[in-house]
């Protein structure tokens, strides 16, 4: 199991969500789906995106743990980069389903 952590820039705003997986794909899956619960996207875009409207992440050279994917929901790019934390200890119970945090940090503030 890992622990992904999504760092996701969309309309000039940040959000941070982690899922725990066993692999990356996995991951993604499950944070796309985690999508259709936020209250930043509306009802056009979380149907862009549920349609498998994005591709593979791709590793960013020189690094390790670290990809990249983007999506276009309706005209707006919503970069998203992944960070796999490995390791023996996570500092929470290790459950297969859990519950994805979301942090939303607007550059106006």
């Amino acid at each position: 199991m890992g622990l992904y952590t999504f760092i996701t820039e969309y309309q000039g705003g940040t959000t941070v969500d982690q899922v725990l997986s066993k692999d990356l794909k996995g991951a993604q899956e499950k944070w796309v789906r985690s999508l259709q619960r936020v209250a930043w996207l509306d009802k056009n875009e979380k149907d862009y995106i549920s349609s498998d409207g994005y591709d593979d992440p791709v590793q960013i050279d020189g690094v390790h743990n670290v990809w990249y994917f983007n999506l276009i929901p309706i005209d707006d790019l919503m970069c998203i980069n992944i960070i796999l934390t490995k390791g023996e200890k996570i500092p929470f119970p290790v459950v297969e389903e859990l519950p994805i945090f979301t942090i939303k940090i607007d550059e106006d503030d």
